[in-house]
């Protein structure tokens, strides 16, 4: 699928449109328009990334598991698993091990 082209109707899987890179977080946009993002990323063993939220977000992790603490709570994600966080939220997606998840920017 190349980024961004939605002309017609095809069917892809998430899973397969991003692979893992050793020491790494790829990440890779799907959609890119005015405020709707929906982000593709794939982190590595061990890597940690910091956000505040500057819209609504919705997580579905589509792969492995995942930690996301917020005001040093840790809430635990396996592959299935959705969560809502509000805007103007920081909190960190942690990977304890591999995993791939989506994020969609809904405001």
């Amino acid at each position: 699928m190349k980024e961004n082209e939605f002309g017609q109707l095809v069917p892809f899987n998430l899973r397969k449109e991003i692979t893992y890179s050793s020491n790494a977080i790829i990440r890779r946009t799907i959609i890119d328009k005015a405020s709707r993002i929906v982000e593709l990323m794939a982190f590595d063993y061990g890597k940690v990334l910091a956000v505040k939220s500057a819209n609504t977000q919705l997580h579905f992790l589509i792969e492995g598991k995942a930690e996301m603490v917020v005001d040093e709570v840790s809430t635990y994600l396996q592959s299935g698993d959705s969560i809502i966080v509000p805007s103007g939220i920081t909190y960190s997606l942690e990977a304890n091990e591999k995993f791939k998840i989506v994020t969609i920017n809904l405001t």
